[in-house]
């Protein structure tokens, strides 16, 4: 019997998580990444997330990670890469849609990603709203390239000779969208599955803040996705994946 967990109207998350079979769990990261109170009054922050991935046990040996996400909150989603990095469990990560922003970097932090045709990978420096005079500002602006490298160092460790640290700063300066065949190519992910429709769609509001969006993804619309299929394996069967998945969509967030 799958167990997962808990999440009513009242405490709607951004991600959906929950064990699938003794030894397999599912995580869905389908929305903004966003800190407890930020919005809606919601609680999602990454200690819900961690919270409940200790929830799942000990016994889970692989986590299968969907993701279709604008990004969000820079500090909540490099815990949240750091939670899954650390995790007994294989991780693998699937672009459903678009991993953009931060919800790049939770990617590139599972052990295996795979991404689908016709999705997107999208890289760029972090930025902030602040306010405040000058030393204020310089403070934030240090404050922002101590994130940015340590954001560099994840992807480079995923991409290792494929993308130079050079390429790479290059590409956060211009915000870079990749397609599944050029991330495949620079090292972002490790391979590319058929898909039967463009998954992803570009939300006004989450995507306000970009400048670059590729015209496949100027639709109208929330960010939509199909998820892509894992592997069978002698613990994890498809048709209990299937099933699973079934009855997380029907039941949604």
């Amino acid at each position: 019997m799958s167990k997962k967990i808990k999440q009513t109207s009242k405490n709607k998350r951004f991600y959906r998580m929950q064990a699938t079979t003794k030894n397999t769990a599912e995580i869905y990261i389908y929305d903004q990444v966003v800190t407890a109170g930020w919005e809606w009054g919601a609680e999602q922050s990454a200690v819900t997330f961690q919270e409940d991935l200790a929830r799942l046990g000990d016994e889970v040996e692989t986590i299968h990670l969907h993701i279709n996400s604008p990004g969000g909150a820079v500090f909540e989603g490099i815990t949240i890469a750091n939670l899954l990095k650390a995790h007994d469990a294989k991780v693998i990560a699937y672009i459903d849609g678009l991993a953009a922003s931060i919800a790049s970097v939770i990617a590139v932090c599972a052990d295996e990603v795979i991404m689908g045709e016709g999705t997107f990978f999208m890289i760029h420096h972090p930025w902030l709203f602040t306010w405040g005079d000058a030393n204020a500002l310089r403070k934030d602006a240090d404050m922002l390239d101590k994130v940015s490298s340590q954001m560099q160092a994840l992807y480079l460790a995923k991409t290792g000779e494929k993308c130079s640290s050079e390429r790479l700063v290059e590409m956060l300066d211009e915000e870079t969208w990749l397609t599944a065949t050029e991330a495949l190519e620079l090292g972002f992910v490790d391979s590319i599955v058929e898909t039967s429709q463009v998954a992803a769609s570009v939300n006004d509001i989450a995507f306000a803040r970009f400048k670059n969006i590729p015209e496949a993804l100027k639709q109208s619309g929330e960010p939509k996705a199909e998820p892509l299929q894992p592997k069978a394996t002698p613990a994890d069967s498809s048709k209990n994946l299937l099933k699973a998945k079934i009855k997380i969509m029907k039941e949604g967030t």
